[in-house]
């Protein structure tokens, strides 16, 4: 009994998470990481038909925020400030 409440539950779940998805994005699968301590996603993009895995959470913030979900055409940002980067470029340029 309880086997089959946690199959639909996760079921629901994942119905609720495709129509979430964004036009071009497709749901491939839903899994755990190694130690089971997060969820991952796989999702295809339909533009580059490539497929990729992103965390939940993740996946929220980028549907929370409108940007591209696929990470293959919009990857991950390195965390370092645009500043940053264009600090680092000066110096690169003025040692050589």
């Amino acid at each position: 009994v309880i086997s089959k409440r946690v199959e639909s539950y996760e079921k629901h779940k994942i119905d609720a998470l495709k129509e979430k998805l964004p036009d071009g994005i497709e749901f491939i699968e839903k899994f755990k990481n190694t130690n089971f301590t997060d969820d991952y996603i796989k999702l295809r993009c339909v533009e580059c038909g490539r497929s990729f895995d992103i965390t939940r959470q993740y996946l929220d913030y980028r549907l929370k925020t409108g940007e591209n979900v696929c990470l293959v055409c919009n990857p991950k940002k390195s965390g370092t400030s645009k500043i940053e980067q264009e600090v680092f470029e000066f110096l690169s340029d003025y040692g050589s």
